[in-house]
């Protein structure tokens, strides 16, 4: 990991990097988060379960991987930088974590997302896998603060406070706090989201007080929206501005997605793929 970051000249210093990682909801978190940026104008790119995007540019992801390991994160990284981007968004798996694809990837902004068992024969046990998935917060800690376009951009640390296992992701240092769920209580680093359900088409989906229209009908995927929102009011975007980016998200391909080919009944196709992720359908 550390001869690829040399050898493709340290890519992730020239942009702002956000982590995301947790059980479920990671490739969506990443994709809405691609979205919002988009909308608001930025060049991204990313990688996850789901496939690689630079730029506008998709490529599918043949490996069977999360995230790559060797020199091919490094160098997708490096290509993002080579197109243009402002912003990389990295699926970052707790396998990944544990074979140090991490190491080189300077990260600006944890997220995590939440946590059920899983990879537990991997890594030895659930407590084993609970502390790996804190390797991401650690390693943000610990990364250098970069300067780009002739400022300091702060390291930011956001977790889902709705998870039993918030307080020992909350725990790492970082230079700022974001909390985010449906719990709670409203306050300006805690984004507390309520959804109504006005039509089939969307929910009226409400993030301290700043109500939108979005178009996403599976409880799983307000869920990962508010994930994708309060990642970038960790990297310093205003709520108001993210909520009017996030109205026009779309689904994930493959995540709840509607497939209508004329007949006459509803499909649904959805990667859900273990039992807590088929639960939160």
């Amino acid at each position: 990991a550390y001869a690829a970051n040399v050898r493709y000249g340290h890519p992730s210093n020239t942009m702002i990097v956000i982590g995301v990682t947790g059980t479920n909801g990671k490739s969506s978190t990443v994709n809405f988060t691609a979205q919002i940026l988009t909308q608001l104008g930025y060049r991204v790119g990313f990688t996850s379960t789901a496939g690689f995007t630079i730029a506008g540019r998709e490529i599918v992801n043949t490996m069977k991987m999360t995230m790559p390991g060797r020199f091919v994160l490094q160098k997708l990284l490096g290509d993002m930088v080579d197109a243009g981007c402002q912003y990389a968004i990295v699926e970052t798996s707790s396998q990944g974590l544990v074979q140090y694809r991490h190491i080189g990837v300077n990260y600006d902004v944890a997220v995590f997302t939440n946590l059920t068992p899983e990879h537990i024969e991997a890594h030895g046990g659930f407590e084993n896998y609970t502390y790996t998935k804190g390797l991401l917060f650690q390693h943000l800690g610990r990364s250098a603060r970069k300067r780009i376009g002739g400022k300091s951009i702060p390291k930011a640390n956001v977790v889902n406070t709705d998870d039993d296992h918030a307080p020992f992701y909350a725990s790492f240092p970082a230079d700022t706090y974001v909390t985010f769920g449906f719990q709670g209580e409203e306050r300006a680093n805690h984004l507390l989201a309520h959804v109504r359900y006005p039509s089939p088409t969307g929910v009226i989906f409400s993030v301290n007080g700043i109500d939108i229209t979005l178009p996403l009908l599976a409880s799983f995927e307000h869920k990962n929206a508010l994930a994708a929102i309060a990642a970038l009011v960790g990297a310093g975007i205003p709520l108001s501005v993210v909520m009017n980016a996030a109205a026009k998200l779309k689904s994930v391909p493959g995540r709840f997605e509607m497939i209508d080919c004329g007949q006459p009944f509803t499909v649904i196709v959805d990667y859900a793929y273990e039992p807590y992720a088929l639960l939160a359908l």
